[in-house]
């Protein structure tokens, strides 16, 4: 909805036109570990004994080597779109989004056992009660994670029934996303090929189904010539007309000339969105040049980066309110894998992902492996941990 936030003020000079952005999907990571390594990561820290700075060590670890997994893991299973560019440079854009969370739990597990090895075993904190410490921290994790996610228009679900479509008071649906910097653009305007039919099924029902920005155009030597203006669009209801030459596209003369050459401005900025979201253009109609602006939206997707936000608030409170009741050490986190190896494989089914054995797409295989997992380390502690007293008492805090 809002891949770049805001841009930070007096550095237009270093980053035109308007400054360095500071981007949505960023920002919320950055919440992400304030919130949980720097604020509530201590405090939860204390319960086993753990020094602030050993957590935050900790946090930085499992943060920094999670972001590499979840980023590594992306790039594998999108592989398609990181073709012929710098696989280096793409790696480390992490602030545009496109991060996988199991992703994150591998390189999680590989950062946690050279942490535990090389600095982590000398504080002698048991591993499972330290897991219980954790699980809250990751299911908040998460849902500030989605947050940016929303913000940065990805992760979306596929396109949502008229049920649930509004979200009153605002004045548009909560599930649209602004068509220039979303990455659904692709899988609903441009028409499938042969070989897209073959590798990516899943997205044909939706592919070609809307225009770009909301009409079509033309180029002419004259300029660039409005052709069909999509019913029920953005544009046609800010005004825009078939026939309506484009002389200006955000501030910039169209065509333009680059090198010598005239440029399609329109053209150029869809290309390149660089974050924005606006479309202010001026056309001319007959002898009357006339200014229109608009953001072009999206059809109606399922939110599912909301449903996770939610779904990941209502598991913190319920893994806080589980902890007193545990009957051993490490139960809280069994219970986070499998609430979020549940509500993982029910959101993916209304995702636009790609399919493998039976059906199921890679993050929901992952869900089923987690259940099992978490079904075998419960069976495990309940033999290697000590029982702990039945209902709420101070030794199971």
């Amino acid at each position: 909805m809002f891949q770049i936030l805001f841009h930070l003020p007096f550095t237009a000079g270093f980053m035109p036109p308007d400054g360095v952005p500071v981007y949505g999907f960023g920002a919320m990571l950055f919440v992400c570990f304030v919130a949980t390594a720097m604020i509530w990561g201590p405090i939860r820290a204390k319960v086993i004994g753990l020094p602030r700075e050993a957590i935050e060590y900790f946090a930085m670890t499992m943060f920094l080597t999670g972001i590499a997994g979840a980023r590594l893991v992306y790039m594998i299973q999108y592989r398609k779109q990181f073709e012929g560019k710098n696989l280096v440079a793409e790696f480390f854009k992490i602030w545009e989004g496109g991060i996988v969370f199991y992703g994150s739990v591998i390189g999680g597990v590989i950062g946690f056992y050279f942490f535990n090895r090389f600095y982590l075993r000398k504080f002698a904190v048991s591993i499972p009660k330290l897991m219980d410490v954790v699980a809250p921290l990751l299911a908040l994790g998460l849902a500030i994670g989605r947050i940016g996610c929303y913000l940065n228009g990805c992760c979306w679900g596929q396109v949502a029934v008229p049920e649930v479509q509004p979200m009153p008071p605002l004045p548009i649906s909560w599930s649209q996303f602004p068509l220039i910097p979303s990455h659904a653009r692709d899988d609903l305007t441009i028409a499938p090929t042969d070989k897209d039919q073959k590798e990516r099924p899943h997205v044909l029902p939706y592919r070609g189904v809307q225009t770009s920005v909301g009409f079509s155009t033309r180029t002419e030597k004259t300029g660039t010539l409005v052709v069909n203006v999509e019913p029920g669009s953005e544009a046609e209801k800010a005004g825009l007309k078939p026939g309506d030459r484009i002389v200006e596209v955000n501030g910039v003369e169209n065509p333009r000339k680059v090198d010598e050459l005239e440029v399609d401005t329109l053209t150029e900025l869809l290309m390149k969105p660089q974050g924005r979201s606006r479309l202010d253009l001026k056309v001319q109609r007959g002898r009357e040049t006339i200014d229109i602006g608009f953001v072009p939206r999206t059809m109606t997707f399922f939110a599912t980066q909301l449903y996770e936000m939610i779904s990941m608030v209502l598991l913190v409170l319920l893994l806080v309110a589980f902890q007193p009741f545990r009957r051993h050490d490490g139960q809280v986190m069994i219970l986070m894998m499998c609430g979020y190896a549940v509500h993982r494989f029910f959101n993916e089914a209304i995702r636009i992902e790609p399919t493998y054995a039976l059906g199921l797409t890679l993050s929901q295989w992952i869900s089923v492996f987690i259940l099992f997992a978490a079904a075998g380390l419960e069976l495990w502690l309940r033999k290697t941990q000590k029982k702990l007293p039945k209902g709420p008492n101070p030794a199971n805090a």
